[in-house]
């Protein structure tokens, strides 16, 4: 189910959010920072910095969400899709097709702190060749770690070829772990940033329970009121605030997947 549908493409930012969280209920209707919800900055800074690409917000058709669409109904050129809400792979592998989108840069509404300047860095490699393509932080995807600064890019292809590969609930969930988990079937492409991220060791910045939500709510206040939104800004909150890593790494034990 789809609307504002944009003709082509080959290249999209593919955002997924639903309501239906059980740590933190509803967290992507809390607002987060300037009576704004996660989604909404995320829509924001990503248009802001991409306004050329296409942006997606995949939710579910659960009526649950209805209440997430509607709050994101008065940004331009913000296309949306709803489609299974236990099997997100398959939502992006419809949600790729209906739109015909190749190349999926695909956006977790967890991660606030989503940086523009590693969304740079895989833009570059959106003509290597490669099934999928990340990042790694001592040999570890970073998607598989507590950072949230990340984006992945994925090929359309590769998606529809991991459903019919396995219908385990895990890789319907989790819609790219199967790639990086099974290299010797596809093409995949780490770039290695683990002399860069060796600082942020302790940094959890993804939001999964009212925990996280209240430490990265502080951060985020911090960076944006001073326009600090990126590797150095998170670099002077390590310095200022070092109780907060400690609460991070704490978090991190607590949440170990």
């Amino acid at each position: 189910m789809a609307n504002n549908i944009v003709e082509g493409g080959n290249t999209a930012f593919f955002m997924q959010a639903r309501t239906g969280s059980t740590r933190l209920p509803k967290k992507m209707l809390l607002p987060f920072f300037g009576g704004k919800t996660i989604v909404q900055l995320l829509i924001e800074r990503l248009q802001e910095n991409f306004g050329n690409i296409p942006l997606y917000l995949l939710t579910t058709t659960n009526p649950g969400d209805d209440v997430l669409i509607d709050s994101v109904k008065d940004y331009p050129n913000l296309h949306t899709f709803r489609g299974d809400e236990q099997n997100v792979l398959k939502r992006f592998t419809d949600a790729g097709k209906e739109f015909g989108v190749e190349n999926i840069i695909r956006v977790c509404a967890d991660n606030p702190f989503i940086l523009p300047e590693f969304i740079r860095d895989l833009l570059k490699e959106t003509d290597n060749g490669n099934d999928y393509t990340s990042f790694s932080f001592e040999q570890t995807p970073v998607i598989k770690c507590h950072f949230g600064f990340f984006t992945e890019m994925v090929k359309l292809t590769a998606l529809e070829k991991v459903r019919t590969m396995t219908s385990e609930q895990l890789y319907q969930e989790h819609v790219t772990n199967y790639l990086y988990t099974n290299p010797g079937s596809f093409r995949i492409h780490l770039i290695d940033k683990s002399r860069e991220l060796d600082p942020f060791r302790n940094f959890r910045l993804t939001i999964d329970t009212g925990k996280d939500f209240e430490i990265a709510g502080f951060i985020y206040k911090e960076l944006a009121e001073n326009n600090e939104l990126s590797v150095n800004g998170l670099l002077k909150i390590a310095q200022q605030y070092p109780h907060l890593l400690q609460e991070m790494k704490t978090q991190q034990l607590i949440n170990q997947k």
